[in-house]
Formats: C-alpha cells, structure tokens, sequence
C-alpha cells in the first residue's frame, strides 16, 4: 500500500457495507402490495432520454445542450470517464446527477449513470425510484430484484449503505499498538459515511458493464 494512505477496518460487529441487491429486494417485495401493477415491459430501450450508445460528447453536446455541465478535467470511472453531467436528472419525481460516460479508448458514449448522494439517498427515495422503474419498464428480469436487460439498453438499480456504528481508522504507516484499547483508535462515525443510490443505464453490448442480479 502507497505511504501515506490510510485503511479502514471493520469492527466485528454489523456488516459494514449492505448491497443493494440485498436492500433492493427488500423494498421491491415490501412495494409489492402498494404499488400499482408493474406496466407491460417494452420490447426495447434506445438509450437514456437523447443518448444514444456509441455518440461522441460532440454528439451529446448537440443532443442535449445547455442542460450540460462541462467537466474540467474528466472524471474517471473505471474504463469509463466522464466529460458531461446533468444535474437535473431524474426517475419518476425522484433528483439524480447523470454521468454521461465515455469509453476512455474509443471516447463513445457506453454508459449513463445516475447517482444520488448522502443524505439525499433514503429508503424511500430508493423505493420511489424503484417504484418509478417498473411503471416505465415492467417486472424486472426473471431472478433480479432490480436490473431490466433489453437488446439496446441494460438498466440496473443499487445503492450502498453502511450499516455499522462505526468504522475503525487506522494509519498504517505507523506500528500498530496491541496494547491500545479499540475504543481508543479513531473511529468514523456512520451519518459521516457515503450512502449512494444509483442507476446505471448501459449499453447491453457492454458485457463487462453489467452487473449480475
């Protein structure tokens, strides 16, 4: 590990991190009983709004205009990069940024990834989003609590959550002290730690993209 960086170490206690996979299965099935019935599942999906996969940011410029933001310096994602965002993106009634991303060999459009961030990404928004998903794309694929894969366009939904009190911050640049109590060692308290919610818009000849159910 580089000098200087610094890890994170659970504590024995809760899963530190939940997957959506897991929390999106959860929702989905407690929405079952309230939601109208999912709509008819269309038989495909061009892109995301006026994205289509393979456009040049040249083309997304033009496609979307003045609802860009232009990044100064690309964001990397991976593979991925992106140049553009839109910051009034959104999933039903629900707020998200749209990462327009670019395949950082070819420079195409391969992905669009919406992100909700903090405190911004609760149970609820997840569930309204999900809710939203299957008004427009029908029951998700069989076996998959959240993720629509058509010929053009694979959309996934998930999010991260910490579950734990806290988790321990350790230097590890510095001896370890076996003698230190634990609750002495630094702790980063949960409310203080990323939450996301994401959806990710995909080029279904991405492969390597896709994440499984």
């Amino acid at each position: 590990m580089p000098t200087g960086s610094a890890v994170l170490r659970r504590r024995p206690k809760p899963t530190a991190m939940f997957r959506t996979a897991a929390w999106a299965a959860i929702l989905a099935t407690a929405l079952t009983a309230a939601a109208p019935p999912a709509a008819a599942r269309p038989a495909d999906l061009a892109g995301w709004e006026a994205a289509r996969w393979g456009m040049t940011v040249a083309d997304l410029d033009r496609a979307f205009g003045d609802r860009l933001t232009r990044l100064d310096t690309p964001w990397s994602f991976g593979p991925l990069e992106a140049r553009r965002l839109i910051a009034d993106a959104a999933v039903g009634g629900v707020r998200f940024t749209a990462y327009l991303q670019t395949d950082r060999t070819t420079g195409r459009l391969a992905q669009v990834l919406l992100e909700r961030r903090d405190a911004a990404a609760t149970p609820q928004a997840q569930a309204d989003a999900l809710t939203a998903l299957r008004a427009r794309l029908g029951p998700p694929d069989p076996g998959c609590a959240a993720r629509w894969r058509f010929a053009t366009t694979t959309v996934t939904a998930d999010a991260i959550d910490f579950r734990s009190d806290a988790l321990l911050y350790e230097d590890p640049n510095t001896g370890r002290d076996v003698l230190q109590p634990r609750r002495d060692r630094r702790r980063i308290v949960r409310r203080f730690l990323p939450r996301r919610i994401v959806v990710r818009f995909t080029d279904s000849a991405r492969d390597d993209l896709i994440p499984p159910c």
